[in-house]
């Protein structure tokens, strides 16, 4: 009888510490899955949840500058938005920090959509020829680089026609162009009526 007793509390103890494993080999396995998120499958996951997509976002960039808006399409190394009247544009390195997000995740499926940079809103926004306004990082967030149409993106810049004193566009001259490197963009938001 006293045997019994010892091989039961043996067997217990080992059961104990067997659990004890598999608890912590679980929460290992956990924070290695989360090591390998990224911030875009993570704002993925929260465009498409149907509680969250309706929230609005508040979302920090370089340079100070605080967003509050209705997140509408995330890309490989973009968001899209909008806040207001304003169709938003915003590199995912510009982005600081990101208010109330779920913990949750979603990868991109598509193998297309996937390799989409910032290049194709930005091409699309040239096709539409719509006017837009491009800020990058200033000591008060507020710094615009350009406001005007984009008419060429490259691979890491774009050509933005600037309008002349009188409101109209004017011929590309070279002098009424702007060419922003891609690095340098904290915020495109359209233009008002654009």
């Amino acid at each position: 009888m006293r045997w019994d007793a010892l091989f039961a509390d043996l067997d217990a103890q080992w059961q104990a510490q067997a659990d004890q494993r598999f608890q912590a080999e679980v929460q290992q396995a956990r924070e290695l899955e989360r090591s390998q998120l990224l911030l875009a499958d993570r704002l993925r996951a929260h465009l498409e949840d149907q509680r969250s997509a309706s929230e609005q976002l508040s979302v920090l960039l370089r340079g100070g500058r605080r967003i509050t808006c209705c997140l509408e399409s995330v890309g490989a190394d973009w968001i899209a938005g909008s806040a207001g009247v304003h169709s938003l544009l915003m590199p995912l390195p510009a982005v600081l920090m990101v208010e109330s997000l779920a913990r949750t995740a979603a990868q991109e499926t598509s193998p297309t959509r996937r390799r989409l940079t910032i290049a194709a809103p930005l091409r699309a926004l040239m096709n539409d020829r719509a006017g837009v306004a491009v800020f990058g990082e200033g000591a008060d967030g507020d710094a615009e680089l350009a406001a005007g149409r984009l008419i060429a993106v490259g691979k890491d810049h774009f050509d933005v026609l600037m309008p002349a004193a009188d409101g109209h566009a004017p011929e590309r001259d070279g002098r009424s162009i702007r060419t922003i490197p891609l690095n340098a963009v904290a915020l495109i938001r359209s233009l008002a009526g654009a």
